[in-house]
């Protein structure tokens, strides 16, 4: 991430966090829910996003599955791509979605084998690294 992080794409990166907070604060189902705010999918190329699944592109709208939690999980990283490069945040989201695998990766609007997209394979590779 950059400052070339607009204004409007960071407010609804924040907007989409309040959101996912509140959910959690009243003790409401996150996994498979339509969030209602969520973050908006950086245009510009100097922000660390998704490269391999074409529906998480920038530019291609908003399905159902860009309205559940994974492009949270996705915004955060990128976040923590810059604020803190040495986070092993990643390697624990993975950890915990293994210790779960009945839970269906689809509800979450994981695609399947999200681990293995370029954004992951660098995040999941500098927390082994550390």
């Amino acid at each position: 991430m950059t400052t070339d992080l607009t204004d409007t794409v960071l407010e609804s990166w924040l907007r989409s966090y309040v959101r996912v907070r509140n959910i959690c604060a009243h003790h409401e189902r996150l996994w498979n829910r339509i969030l209602g705010t969520y973050p908006v999918i950086p245009r510009n190329k100097d922000i660390q996003w998704l490269t391999g699944t074409p529906g998480q592109r920038p530019g291609n709208g908003q399905s159902s599955e860009q309205r559940r939690l994974y492009l949270v999980l996705v915004s955060l990283q990128s976040i923590l791509f810059t604020v803190s490069p040495r986070s092993t945040w990643a390697s624990r989201l993975a950890t915990l979605l293994g210790r779960y695998p009945h839970v269906p990766r689809q509800a979450l609007g994981m695609p399947e084998g999200w681990s293995d997209d370029p954004f992951w394979r660098k995040a999941l590779d500098s927390a082994r690294h550390r």
